[in-house]
């Protein structure tokens, strides 16, 4: 029985040409459909056109940016607001002027989307502060029942930090950009830092959410009672919020440049914007992971960025006979493997580390007989010191390769700097010393007795 393997389909909101060094990048034009091979990356995703008559599928890179995938596997309700307020766009007195033309109804689109990333803000920090005023209280309080007292920092992480600085920082300044498409990108990357908190939420809401058992539930939903406070949300609504947040960000700047490019209009800042809120997930999904790494003697904090993580089935040595089943982490200095230990007692896991091969010194071999393997080695390729990874899909394994040699080219042009640098210093050393020689010589030479006066 022949096995076909179907992937999730993406549609391009806005067209993009590669420039001439990318080239393993594929143009786009707005509104292709493709296929997304590999969307481990927050910055580029491998995907693969659909075959025409004339044209075959092309395979390469492209910013995520620029895609966005298939309404079916989006959440019901994410865009149900944004689309119907622009399918019903009428245009009012100051819309007049800029009817007619493709690019002018582009813009006003935008700015219809832009108005509804502040409406929502607004909507966002309201809802964060009733939930801070009303349920806040209780774990607050003294006399709270004991399923609830001292659990406030489990339960709300930093759901106050959140708060505060979308509160009195970032709404304000959505406010003040309006519909100024490029301000409020710059805003995003402006205050890209401070979104390091929902990174932290993020990476933390599985303790919170295994906090929040029914008993809990109950206690919050009696003291609710008491209060005479009726809400259609429950707290868990309330919690999720700054996870939801982000996803809204994204699709609302997908939006945003989705119409500038249709204006034709520069998107550069928009798609950095975009890129910023893009990589806080991810980067919330790569430490919750790296948390439950267990077993290695270092220290996890200096191994450098996570670029990727995978399961691969691993051969040490020849491959022989069956491998062994292993989560393999690529950090900027080293490939780390692990088995994943699943907790009888719950549905929670851990990484047993197993093994590392850091990254300066290693070979690697692109090429294999199974097209989803490649080979990592010490020395050369036929060293004992080897192993193969055998990825569950071939393009898998080409986005792995493609970010180990960026990583090893990457390396050794640092080695080649740090060489160079240290050759200059030394090399203004020994002229230096043989300046000083000089004078010395010169100087002995003038104060010797019985030489001839200087005329």
């Amino acid at each position: 029985m022949l096995f076909i393997q179907s992937f999730d389909m993406c549609v391009a909101i806005a067209s993009y040409i590669p420039v001439e060094e990318d080239v393993d990048h594929i143009p786009l034009v707005e509104g292709q459909y493709v296929e997304i091979l590999d969307s481990d990356g927050a910055i580029e995703w491998l995907v693969q056109t659909k075959p025409t008559k004339v044209n075959p599928p092309r395979r390469g890179w492209v910013p995520a940016s620029h895609l966005l995938k298939d309404r079916a596997t989006m959440v019901p309700g994410q865009t149900e607001s944004l689309n119907r307020m622009i399918s019903r766009v009428i245009l009012d007195e100051s819309d007049s002027d800029l009817a007619g033309t493709k690019k002018q109804e582009a813009l006003i689109k935008r700015r219809y989307v832009l108005e509804e990333l502040l409406q929502t803000e607004r909507a966002f920090v309201k809802n964060m502060m009733f939930c801070l005023e009303t349920y806040l209280p209780l774990v607050e309080d003294q006399n709270a029942p004991p399923a609830v007292k001292g659990k406030k920092d489990v339960l709300f992480l930093n759901f106050e930090k959140i708060c505060d600085f979308h509160k009195n920082t970032f709404v304000k300044e959505l406010e003040e950009c309006g519909n100024d498409a490029y301000s409020v990108g710059r805003a995003f990357i402006k205050w890209q830092c401070n979104f390091e908190y929902h990174v932290q939420y993020c990476k933390n809401k599985p303790r919170s959410e295994n906090c929040l058992t029914p008993t809990v539930k109950a206690c919050f939903d009696e003291y609710l009672r008491s209060k005479g406070i009726v809400d259609k949300f429950s707290l868990s609504d309330y919690l999720i919020k700054p996870v939801q947040r982000l996803t809204k960000y994204q699709l609302l700047l997908k939006e945003v440049v989705k119409y500038t490019s249709r204006a034709k209009e520069d998107c550069i800042e928009l798609e950095m914007a975009l890129n910023v809120m893009m990589q806080v997930p991810k980067r919330a999904n790569d430490l919750m992971h790296i948390s439950l790494i267990e077993g290695f003697q270092g220290n996890i904090n200096d191994l450098g960025k996570l670029y990727r993580q995978e399961d691969y089935t691993v051969w040490t040595g020849k491959q022989k006979g069956r491998g062994k089943e292993r989560h393999v982490f690529l950090f900027k200095d080293l490939i780390m493997l692990t088995k994943i230990k699943k907790d009888p007692r719950s549905e929670g896991f851990t990484y047993a580390y197993k093994n590392h091969m850091t990254i300066p010194g290693i070979g690697m071999t692109e090429e294999s007989r199974d097209e989803r393997c490649f080979e990592l080695w010490y020395g050369k390729a036929s060293s004992s010191l080897s192993m193969t990874l055998q990825a569950k899909t071939k393009y898998v394994k080409e986005a792995w390769v493609k970010e180990i040699r960026s990583l090893l080219e990457q390396k050794q042009m640092e080695m080649l700097e740090a060489k160079a640098s240290v050759e200059r210093i030394y090399g203004a050393l020994h002229q230096t010393r043989s300046s000083i020689r000089s004078a010395s010589s010169i100087s002995s030479l003038n104060s010797e007795p019985g030489s001839a006066p200087s005329p």
